[in-house]
């Protein structure tokens, strides 16, 4: 009974995940923000739009720009083009370039807002040397409107002669939103530029990407080296699929051990999921001895992050959170 437990909450991962509540802090909003973008990749876009919408509300400027992206697409929320500038433009005045670049956007087409090219020039300006688009979308906003295209190295893309570490955050941008609207020719050149350069976000994407299959079939052993780069670098999300590999034997040989280290990873940085995994390992003895106190603990940890399984554990094993 255990067994069916354990292998039922790991089936659980696959297919639902967890959204995490707790005392709302900056790192609240990075992490609903990221739990968005998992979301969105398993196209479950009312979950991560509703993510989006906590941390846009803290001020998380990301966020705020993916809310806005929602509200223009009608993506896990009604369409409503001026709930999109709204928040696009309070994303683009704390000085977020693809915020600016969508703001730009709205003011070209008339978006929520009174169409203005003059304002839509601005806004791609604003937006220039940090998103891609905004050389190409001013150009054309000045071609339609008139406007003299400034010819000064102010104001114009830096032409890159080397890859940088900007050149890869700005590159896993650019393709985490392409990926996240499931665009996903267009985004993966951005991952694996920028992750074959290092950004662990990249590669944790990248290796979700060929674990899923959503570009055909699932690839495991290229989602295995991937998430193996990035939770080498201490990426939660990573480190967490990565053990669960393990324990699947999906690109990897079964490893209870490796499974354990690789999970307990994620759970030291207060990921709920990996945290009640933690605790059905403990609870069966998977990889670890068996310790009904220790998985009693470990499921508190994620239930008081709201962790639907691991409250459930605890109620089924007589404890409260």
């Amino acid at each position: 009974m255990k067994k069916k437990y354990l292998f039922g909450l790991i089936l659980a991962f696959f297919t639902m995940g967890s959204l995490m509540a707790q005392t709302y802090t900056m790192k609240s909003a990075q992490r609903d923000y990221s739990r968005g973008n998992e979301y969105y990749a398993q196209k479950d876009y009312v979950i991560a739009a509703a993510l989006y919408k906590k941390a846009a509300e803290y001020g998380y400027d990301r966020a705020q720009n993916n809310l806005g992206w929602c509200y223009q697409h009608g993506l896990g929320v009604e369409k409503d083009y001026t709930k999109a500038a709204q928040w696009y433009r309070k994303s683009a005045t704390q000085g977020y370039a693809k915020a600016q670049n969508n703001l730009g956007y709205c003011y070209e087409h008339g978006y929520g807002v009174k169409k203005d090219y003059a304002m839509a020039s601005e806004w791609y300006k604003l937006a220039l040397g940090k998103s891609r688009n905004a050389q190409k979308n001013l150009n054309r906003v000045n071609r339609t409107s008139g406007i003299a295209t400034s010819t000064s190295s102010e104001g114009s893309l830096t032409p890159k002669g080397s890859y940088t570490k900007e050149d890869a955050d700005d590159d896993y941008l650019t393709g985490a939103i392409a990926y996240l609207f499931e665009e996903y020719d267009e985004a993966l050149p951005y991952l694996q530029r920028s992750a074959n350069f290092g950004n662990a976000d990249a590669q944790y994407m990248l290796g979700a990407y060929y674990y899923y299959g959503y570009g055909g079939d699932p690839d495991y052993a290229k989602a295995v080296d991937l998430l193996r780069k990035s939770a080498n670098q201490n990426n939660s999300g990573a480190q967490l699929l990565l053990g669960a590999c393990y324990v699947t034997g999906e690109g990897v040989e079964k490893d209870p051990s490796l499974a354990v280290e690789w999970i307990r990873k994620s759970a030291n940085q207060d990921n709920a999921m990996a945290q009640t995994f933690l605790g059905a390992f403990y609870e069966n003895g998977y990889g670890v001895t068996e310790d009904i106190t220790t998985a009693v603990s470990w499921y508190r940890k994620a239930a008081r992050q709201d962790n639907q399984e691991a409250q459930e554990a605890l109620t089924r094993l007589g404890y409260s959170w």
